[in-house]
């Protein structure tokens, strides 16, 4: 803008802008503003159109405004420019649209740019007559509510099309982007035309476009040498061969050797001689002839060059043509002096001569490469401002930069976070409130809302998410089936089951448990002898029975009720938990192994169920998480998840935890699972010892 504002004449207003010291730093650095416009171009017509005016024109006014209000009462402005001096085939690079507010609204407003669709004339355009506009704004500014102010719009994609006949050329409209709203505030430009005082009056404040583009390259006669640097342009020379050196190719010269005798009668077109001596009158000049007839050309005849050796000898013009110092055979631009051979983009075409630079080495040539300098094959370009993403500090073009932008591919300027988690509300998935799990559910909706579950699935609908909700793995009997958790209840099928209901029966034949403790299990080869088939619910060994006498007949009494069994307040063998009771005259809290443990925190395993010290628990989790692959929280706390992760260690361990007390003759068919906490416990400091044997604990 500094620069505009010093071709506009400006440069009072620009240094007032600066501090002395800004403006000694841009005075002394180097001139990288040294990027001049290609073209400035001033509109041609501009004017503004009001709704409660349906017939006004206001063409020749000094300004041109811009209105919101609500009913039809809102005002529009119309700007167009003439792009004929723009070569057909150009590449707009950037293209700016610079406007003069001479006087902001009183409050913040958008100020979208539409292009128009159809013909309009500035003295005759009204309201009511007004053309039509694209459907998508091109671009949008702030206003702001400082006075006297460039505003710019980025045009790069229209100049474009318009260049290239994709979309007519018919200017653009300046609105308001909510018009209907209130209350009314106005914004006024300068237009083109100025007069009386102030800054739309002083001829300095048009609006303009401020263009970069580079033109196409032409080679008329297709020798692959442009037409701007070929010196024979309608004749096809790749070569460029230029004998006498005069800038003529030469066969565009019509005396190529430089002697003054045009080549239709020289008698040596190709070497030097204005004299045309031909001392056999053959035709063919001596320099070029075999005079004496000793069989060398007379160029090369000892005796021709003595007799000529004050005249300049025929140039060699295979060395360095455009004498640069590099040999045309090495050299990357053979027709163009450039001594260094830079070669940015290492294609064998020097930078001096190549019209087709890619910089970057990514395919995409430096003219048409949205980012030049950073490879990005794709040239992805989320919010179409003709800067590459890749290179882009603002992806989505809200003037907020990427580094601190809250929604970094998502226009938002007001950066508005309702609920402060550091993601902007137009793209947070959910805006009121944190979503710990990042699930797309926020917290205070979530039924699980520290494990990720989109689907929050609740089989049960008990308001716990299914993934969170183990109740087979939560030491409670939900079926009242008088059997706990996983796999003691046949309706639990894994201990991450969400409900305890009895889905199908399940056998002791079938529930790979060895439930008369006999050694062998379920149905199978070999299998458990006492099972006849999947299906049999007794792993006993069957007896045939002895026959005996049919009793008489008699009424049947009244069968007397069984009590129920009390249920085992354990597990039996292959459980998956340790017991929250006193079971067999043993207490569930932990006991001491001895000096041998390899981890204090773990000399006392932790329980469910009990008073736990926080400091253990989070060990025990760090543990699991560490050296079984779990990912469970380390909160301290042993709750469900904890609770299945030592089922799935004691179940892997199956052998080493579980089995190890059948060796104890006094113990019956269910193993009092007060006990399995010692070997988890054991087993444990065997895995952080790194294989030193931790004796077995002993039974009270």
């Amino acid at each position: 803008m500094l620069f505009t504002n010093i071709l506009r004449g400006q440069l009072k207003k620009a240094v007032a802008t600066f501090s002395v010291v800004t403006l000694l730093v841009s005075l002394c650095a180097p001139l990288a503003v040294a990027v001049t416009p290609t073209a400035i171009i001033y509109s041609i017509k501009d004017s503004y159109v009001k709704a409660e005016n349906g017939d006004g024109n206001y063409g020749t006014e000094k300004i041109m405004k811009v209105r919101n209000k609500s009913g039809a009462n809102q005002w529009r402005s119309l700007v167009a420019f003439d792009l004929s001096s723009i070569p057909s085939g150009s590449t707009v690079t950037s293209a700016q649209l610079e406007i003069y507010l001479d006087k902001a609204p009183n409050d913040l407003r958008t100020y979208q740019l539409y292009r128009i669709t159809g013909t309009w004339v500035e003295g005759t355009v009204t309201w009511d007559n007004q053309p039509g506009m694209s459907a998508l704004s091109t671009n949008s500014v702030s206003t702001g509510t400082t006075d006297d102010v460039w505003k710019e719009w980025d045009v790069t994609a229209d100049i474009q099309a318009f260049v290239d006949g994709t979309y007519s050329n018919y200017g653009w409209f300046i609105k308001d982007g909510n018009e209907n709203e209130n209350p009314t505030k106005t914004g006024e430009f300068c237009t083109k035309d100025f007069s009386g005082s102030g800054d739309c009056g002083d001829g300095l404040h048009k609006p303009q476009l401020v263009l970069y583009y580079t033109t196409p390259v032409v080679d008329t006669d297709q020798d692959g040498v442009p037409d701007s640097s070929d010196n024979c342009p309608l004749n096809a020379n790749p070569g460029q061969e230029d004998m006498d050196g005069d800038g003529q190719g030469d066969v565009c010269d019509s005396d190529r050797d430089g002697d003054g005798i045009p080549n239709s009668t020289d008698n040596c077109v190709d070497v030097v001689n204005p004299a045309q001596e031909d001392a056999d009158s053959d035709g063919a000049g001596d320099v070029c002839d075999d005079v004496d007839g000793d069989g060398e050309v007379g160029v090369l005849d000892l005796g021709i060059i003595i007799e000529h050796f004050d005249e300049k000898p025929p140039r060699d013009l295979r060395a360095d043509i455009d004498g640069d110092g590099v040999l045309n055979d090495s050299d990357n631009c053979v027709y163009v002096s450039n001594s260094d051979q830079v070669d940015v983009d290492q294609d064998g075409i020097g930078d001096a001569c190549d019209s087709n630079i890619d910089t970057d080495a990514d395919g995409i040539p430096d003219t048409t490469d949205n980012c030049p300098l950073t490879p990005n094959q794709d040239q992805a370009d989320m919010d179409q401002d003709n800067i590459g993403d890749v290179c882009d500090n603002d992806s989505d073009n809200d003037t907020i930069l990427d580094d601190v932008d809250n929604c970094v591919y998502a226009p938002n300027l007001d950066q508005a976070d309702t609920d402060s988690d550091g993601i902007g509300n137009v793209c947070d998935p959910t805006p009121d409130g944190p979503d710990t799990d990042q699930d797309g559910v926020a917290d205070m909706s979530d039924n699980c809302p520290s494990i990720f579950n989109t689907d929050q699935a609740d089989a049960d609908r008990d308001g716990v998410g299914d993934v969170c909700d183990l109740v087979c793995a939560d030491g409670l009997d939900n079926d009242q089936d008088a059997l706990i958790d996983y796999p003691a209840d046949p309706g639990c099928t894994s201990s991450e089951d969400s409900d305890e209901t009895n889905l199908a029966p399940v056998y002791q034949c079938s529930d790979d448990i060895d439930n008369d403790q006999d050694g062998w299990t379920d149905f199978g080869d070999p299998g458990d002898p006492g099972c006849s088939s999947p299906t049999d619910d007794s792993e006993l060994d069957e007896q045939t029975p002895t026959p005996t006498p049919t009793p008489e007949v008699s009424p049947t009494p009244e069968p007397t009720p069984t009590p129920s069994p009390t249920p085992d307040p354990g597990y039996p063998i292959g459980g998956t938990f340790m017991s929250t009771g006193q079971v067999a005259g043993a207490s569930t809290g932990g006991q001491v192994l001895g000096a041998q443990t390899c981890d204090a925190e773990l000399d006392e395993y932790i329980m469910a169920g009990r008073s736990n010290n926080p400091a253990k628990v989070r060990r025990l989790q760090e543990f699991l998480n560490q050296y079984e692959g779990e990912n469970i929280p380390v909160t301290g706390v042993y709750g469900p998840l904890t609770q299945a992760a030592v089922s799935r260690f004691q179940v892997k361990y199956h052998s080493e935890i579980l089995l190890p007390w059948v060796s104890y003759g006094h113990l019956s068919e269910y193993l009092p699972t007060g006990h399995v906490y010692k070997t988890t416990q054991r087993w444990i400091n065997m895995i952080l010892c790194s294989g030193t044997d931790i004796p077995m604990p002993q039974l009270p």
